[in-house]
């Protein structure tokens, strides 16, 4: 977040270190420069020591990190959970000149518009401007474009510039700006071509990001290095951010069920997927293999193409790795298949996806109902995936593939699925709720589910505390301490975000079972909600 703070300052210095208080026009206190060793980071706060050092512009406020953190009631700091003012200060003192930098970098953030992968690139300018009003020798440039995407080897930013001698590219070479032979500016051209909308791998303990968080902000910087600086501090850098948005997209990043027993489905759920791209998409056909387990396990690679050894959709278990498949990264994974029946635990069904060239703008559907077998380790709930096998775009990994009817990012997993562990209670109509955009500070439309103590359970059940919350939600019932087989309880829910994102919560519902008192396994609804 970038504003304008007016205020003053109060605080000491003791030898090189500074700490100083923020204090608003109201007389608030509206944050902190620096802090001592023993606090930093203090409570997630980001703040960082700041030292006072001299430089030939005099003395200045220095931090090798995070200087200073702004709390005010418009920008709440990270403690009160909203977003936080955080930066470099850069503070004359003693001098009667200004503490100012040689150089400009226009603008200071770059950020690009969501993007589809694999369109035309999109081009912006920083422009590196001397005003220091003498030449200066020895500006470099260092442009970091980040990683290349696993999914084909291909960067997602590009840049080009006009620094060098004669308005050639700098390179790695250090280059003039000012006097009477050099201009005072130049330009470094960025461009965004994202090839990626979320990571390979998204399984949050493997490092990932769960699909209900995608897409996800990809990232670069340009640093410009100038031997003249203002605060000792000889880099100056832009951050850059783009958005990249795979072709097909689901309805629902996630479905979640609750608890059924072994052999009987739950209610189906349907899930679309729509082509959001300017050319048709080949989703690949089914199976031609038997997904079966060999030595306890379905291991599975991820194909370029469609080989017949994974399905254009299929549900496959957590715990994905990254491995080197003979140059270059893939992911392997199992599919979802019981030991014992083969049988998968998340069933699809009334599948018009599989085998589609899906035209733009087109949907297709399929139903999904959680079945769970007899041979799969489920108390402690199940967390899988989705995932989606369209042909793979030609690349610099795969320059075999196709030039059409493609995707960048062939075989990832835009779909989590969770289901509650075996239990007596039932939940409709699912164990989740989706509660959409809602405006920060405002609180959203009720809704619902239905608990059911399932009599073929023939036990009751006894809410012996009270049912938690996480994150921006609030919870009511109606239901008793004890709840008879065949009875039912209703829970209603409203989400009240405190900040601009995905917010993700739930609800954590702790139990007995019958007179014995035994324990039950412990029952989640799954919340979500974006604030706006």
């Amino acid at each position: 977040m970038y504003s304008l703070w007016f205020g003053s300052v109060n605080g000491q210095i003791s030898g090189n270190t500074v700490i100083l208080q923020l204090i608003g026009t109201d007389g608030s206190n509206a944050g902190q420069i620096g802090v001592p060793a023993s606090e930093v980071n203090l409570g997630g706060n980001g703040a960082y020591p700041v030292t006072f050092d001299s430089t030939t512009n005099g003395s200045v406020l220095h931090s090798v990190g995070t200087g200073y953190v702004v709390n005010t009631k418009a920008c709440l700091n990270s403690n009160n959970g909203n977003f936080e003012d955080v930066g470099y200060i850069c503070l004359a003192v003693g001098s009667s000149s200004p503490c100012q930098q040689p150089i400009t970098l226009s603008p200071a953030l770059l950020t690009f518009p969501l993007q589809t992968l694999g369109s035309t690139a999109t081009s912006q300018p920083i422009t590196l401007t001397n005003i220091s009003g003498h030449q200066l020798d020895g500006l470099t440039l260092n442009p970091q474009p980040g990683n290349p995407t696993d999914f084909n080897g291909q960067l997602n930013f590009m840049f080009t510039d006009n620094c060098g001698p004669n308005g050639g590219p700098a390179g790695t070479n250090s280059f003039t700006l000012g006097g009477p032979n050099a201009p005072t500016s130049c330009i470094v051209t960025v461009s965004f071509v994202p090839q990626e909308s979320c990571t390979w791998v998204p399984d949050a303990k493997g490092g990932g990001t769960p699909p209900a968080q995608c897409p996800l902000p990809l990232g670069a910087t340009l640093t410009v290095t100038s031997p003249v600086t203002a605060d000792n501090d000889p880099n100056f850098t832009v951050p850059i951010s783009g958005t990249g948005t795979s072709f097909i997209q689901p309805s629902a990043p996630e479905l979640d069920f609750g608890a059924q027993a072994v052999g009987e489905a739950s209610l189906p759920q349907l899930l679309s997927f729509t082509n959001h791209s300017a050319g048709p998409v080949k989703i690949v056909g089914p199976r031609t293999t038997p997904c079966q387990f060999s030595n306890g396990q379905t291991p599975l690679l991820r194909p370029v193409q469609d080989n017949g050894t994974v399905a254009g959709i299929q549900a496959v278990t957590g715990g994905m790795s990254l491995q080197d498949a003979g140059g270059y990264l893939t992911v392997y994974y199992n599919c979802d298949a019981d030991q014992q029946t083969e049988l998968p635990n998340f069933q699809i069904s009334s599948d018009t996806c599989t085998g589609t060239d899906l035209a733009p703008q087109a949907t297709c559907s399929m139903q999904i109902v959680f079945v769970p077998q007899p041979a799969t380790f489920i108390n402690s709930a199940l967390d899988y995936f989705l995932q989606l096998n369209t042909v793979q775009c030609e690349s610099a990994l795969f320059p075999t593939g196709a030039t059409s009817d493609c995707e960048n990012d062939s075989g990832r997993f835009p779909v989590e699925l969770k289901a509650n562990a075996a239990s007596p209670l039932r939940m409709s109509p699912s164990a989740g709720l989706d509660f959409g955009g809602q405006a920060v500070g405002s609180t959203s439309a009720p809704q619902t589910i239905t608990l059911l103590n399932d009599q073929a359970q023939a036990t009751s059940v006894n809410f012996y505390t009270k049912i938690s919350v996480k994150g921006n939600y609030s919870e009511t019932d109606d239901c008793p301490f004890t709840l008879a087989p065949g009875a039912t309880c209703t829970l209603t829910v409203t989400f009240k975000p405190k900040a601009v994102g995905l917010n993700q919560g739930s609800l954590n519902i702790l139990y007995t079972l019958g007179s014995a008192g035994t324990p039950g396994n412990p029952q989640t609804v799954y919340l979500r909600g974006t604030g706006q």
